[in-house]
């Protein structure tokens, strides 16, 4: 309900007051706010379970990795087909350059996925490479299952702090969201937001589809 209220006051001034300034920044804040807390929660909550799994517990870790891998697969088929289906065009020109000049071939690509898993693991957390966050918090979760139940539980505990961090900026989401609603309003006008708009129908509708069927 928060967040459809923020929507609305940012269609509201982006509308009445397109010119007014310090609304955008709301939203660049809320974004670089999760997109800073976001790595540094998943390398600290990974870390810190695998360090308290015990050898011979019962995880079911291999039918998780079955279920996922199946999971993703079926969800890629169904995004293509929807993306196929429901043509939704928005002017993406950063995006357009960086397809461009992507790899041409599997092996590059394989290349590039095994390099950049094994980045210095702060340069990573820096950056969002989630692939090499998830390899070395799980090589130090591993390492840390040696150390002394004191030294676990501090971990435990700083994931615990930064999940509450991170909660702390997802309860500003309105906020962002008017920011961002309001930038694009301001800059895009109305017909911005119902491209926008549309293309938010469809991920939610494709994301239904996937959840429910």
């Amino acid at each position: 309900l928060r967040i459809i209220i923020g929507l609305a006051v940012g269609v509201l001034l982006g509308v009445t007051v397109p010119t007014l300034p310090g609304i955008g920044l709301m939203g660049d804040l809320f974004v670089g706010a999760l997109k800073g807390i976001a790595p540094v929660l998943v390398f600290f909550l990974i870390m810190a379970a695998v360090s308290h799994y015990q050898k011979g517990s019962e995880t079911h870790f291999g039918s998780v990795i079955v279920l996922y891998l199946t999971a993703t697969l079926l969800s890629a088929f169904a995004a293509v087909g929807a993306s196929y289906a429901f043509p939704v065009r928005l002017d993406l020109t950063k995006v357009a350059k960086t397809a461009a000049s992507g790899p041409k071939d599997l092996g590059t690509v394989l290349t590039d996925l095994f390099n950049n898993a094994v980045t210095n693991p702060f340069q990573a957390v820096a950056s969002g490479n989630y692939l090499a966050i998830l390899f070395w918090a799980l090589m130090i979760g591993f390492a840390l299952r040696l150390t002394s139940v004191q030294t676990r539980q501090v971990i435990t505990d700083l994931s615990e702090a930064i999940t509450n961090v991170a909660q702390t900026v997802i309860q500003f989401a309105p906020f962002g969201i008017a920011g961002l609603v309001f930038k694009t309003v301001s800059t895009k006008g109305l017909a911005g937001i119902a491209r926008y708009g549309q293309l938010v129908a469809l991920l939610v509708g494709t994301m239904a589809f996937v959840y429910l069927v």
